[in-house]
């Protein structure tokens, strides 16, 4: 067309019709710009289809990170919802005493005391999106921000994990190890705990040990003054508060990670529809 064009005005030239050449002299900018118009159209849609295709990864991705931290925090919730059962059960043995109780039950709420919960969801995927500046190819601006203040979002459960991990914990198990014999309450409960397999990496239960390799016994009198001694129902009931305050904590970061797979999920569906 511009071919065609360029040789009607040389031949106006050569007829000198200098209007005629002028309106085909536009005529041939205004094809030009339109044809660096259509180019950059045609570069925009590449640009926006491959800015969906890693969005889209990107939101899969995410999914799959924030699906796996929802999982980890219901795992410690329930958790620490079993430790304290069993701090209120030992306390309860306490006042009403152990009579028709199993040692192996006295055992399994005594173990549970010393667990350790600790929330350590994955964060790879968010990390690497804040840190590579690839944020801006979420189109939500809400599930941007939320991303954004993840970490911030998490530090009140882990201050509270970590007051525990670094002050009550220690002095408790401290005052187990310098004041009664390990030995004598070896007990373990006859059937796996269903708690314990949360502390494992790979979710199973562990391989069952036989205790009677260590030498020692059971001793009934040894469980009874444990249950019944103040300084350790003090620190039981100070690791019961503070277990409650870290699950007071947990439901509210609970609840930021499902708006986030809400917001993921919306996000893969507009993705689907607008490109599929």
């Amino acid at each position: 067309m511009i071919k065609i064009l360029r040789k009607t005005k040389n031949d106006m030239i050569n007829e000198n019709q200098p209007t005629k050449y002028f309106l085909i002299a536009f005529g041939e900018i205004v094809l030009v710009v339109i044809g660096i118009l259509i180019a950059l159209q045609v570069n925009n849609w590449q640009i926006e289809r491959t800015n969906a295709k890693q969005e889209i990864n990107i939101l899969l991705q995410l999914k799959k990170e924030y699906a796996d931290n929802l999982k980890e925090i219901e795992q410690k919730i329930q958790l620490r919802h079993a430790i304290n059962t069993s701090i209120y059960t030992l306390i309860n043995y306490s006042d009403e005493g152990v009579d028709g109780v199993s040692i192996d039950s006295i055992a399994k709420h005594v173990t549970r005391t010393r667990y350790n919960p600790t929330f350590d969801g994955p964060t790879g995927v968010t990390n690497d999106l804040l840190s590579s500046g690839k944020l801006y190819l979420l189109q939500n601006t809400e599930l941007r921000n939320l991303l954004t203040n993840w970490s911030g979002t998490t530090q009140k459960v882990i201050e509270e994990e970590q007051f525990l991990v670094n002050h009550i914990l220690p002095k408790y198990i401290d005052y187990i190890g310098r004041n009664y014999d390990a030995r004598k309450m070896m007990a373990a409960p006859s059937d796996q705990d269903l708690y314990v397999g949360n502390m494992l990496i790979n979710g199973e239960q562990p391989i069952k040990v036989d205790s009677s390799v260590i030498k020692g016994q059971t001793d009934v009198a040894e469980y009874s003054r444990f249950i019944n001694d103040m300084i350790i129902s003090n620190y039981q009931i100070e690791l019961f508060n503070k277990h409650a305050l870290a699950n007071d904590q947990s439901y509210g970061l609970k609840a930021e990670i499902q708006k986030i797979l809400a917001l993921i999920q919306d996000g893969i569906n507009i993705n689907r529809m607008q490109n599929y």
